[in-house]
């Protein structure tokens, strides 16, 4: 739970990835992010992470259902998929998430 707090303590000051996709609010102002965002709504196991890979601003979308075997896929501010986040993990820096559903079950 510890993890957990510090990934959402952040303020947009503190994010190391803030503007690098120009936008203040990736989650309304990226389209295809808010699309898929919008398609998860009622999936109480779905999250979005923002990070810095190799110094770009990329979305990685979570699933937490312990019934699922769940590949995250990393995506770029274009909604370009860089690779699986198991792969990229050791380059993933300043993690945090961005969004959950408002029925989240599950603790990170």
């Amino acid at each position: 739970m510890i993890g957990f707090s510090a990934l959402i303590s952040c303020t947009k000051d503190d994010d190391p990835a803030k503007n690098k996709c120009n936008v203040s609010n990736p989650v309304e102002e990226i389209s295809w992010l808010k699309k898929e965002i919008d398609s998860l709504k009622n999936d109480e196991y779905s999250y979005y992470v923002i990070a810095v890979y190799k110094g770009e601003t990329v979305f990685i979308n979570g699933n937490c259902n312990p019934s699922v075997n769940y590949m995250s896929l990393v995506k770029n501010c274009n909604g370009d998929t860089l690779g699986y986040a198991n792969a990229l993990d050791n380059e993933l820096s300043d993690k945090r998430i961005i969004w959950k559903s408002e029925n989240y079950k599950c603790t990170l």
